[in-house]
């Protein structure tokens, strides 16, 4: 998948229907470079000492899951598929929503409002989120963060 720039990202979201999104850019390939690319976005200086895992839990309509986990450890980041106990925050939502967010096209505290978006665990981390990955200060956003 050829690196897109966050505008050109956000279009191609916005266009798309929720089926679509999860057969071409939430493909098992694309969310692996989309979150990896989110990984490399990381700003330890943002972090504020965090340490630890990012857990992402991708409904697909078919009704599976894809996890995916973002972990920090000295002052880096990576993504991976899967995950093991204890992360330090959990994302559940949609394999589009999810993407949808990441493009800046679906404001994080309006899914949570919605119940497009589940939080479980430290709400301080889910705060400095758009922080730590490229996004504005305090808004849990990583807008465009994977795309670029």
């Amino acid at each position: 998948m050829p690196s897109i720039a966050p505008r050109a990202f956000g279009a191609v979201v916005r266009r798309c229907s929720d089926r679509t999104l999860e057969r071409t850019l939430g493909s098992e390939r694309g969310l692996g470079q989309l979150f990896s690319r989110t990984a490399e976005r990381f700003d330890p200086e943002r972090a504020d000492g965090f340490t630890g895992d990012l857990r992402f839990d991708l409904r697909r309509s078919s009704g599976t899951v894809s996890t995916w986990t973002i972990t920090v450890a000295h002052d880096q980041a990576t993504a991976r598929a899967g995950s093991e106990e204890g992360a330090a925050l959990t994302a559940s939502l949609t394999v589009a929503d999810a993407l949808r967010i990441l493009a800046g096209e679906l404001d994080v505290g309006n899914a949570i409002l919605e119940g497009r978006l589940d939080l479980a665990g430290d709400f301080g981390v889910a705060m400095g989120l758009g922080a730590m990955f490229g996004g504005r200060a305090g808004t849990g956003s990583g807008t465009s963060a994977a795309a670029g």
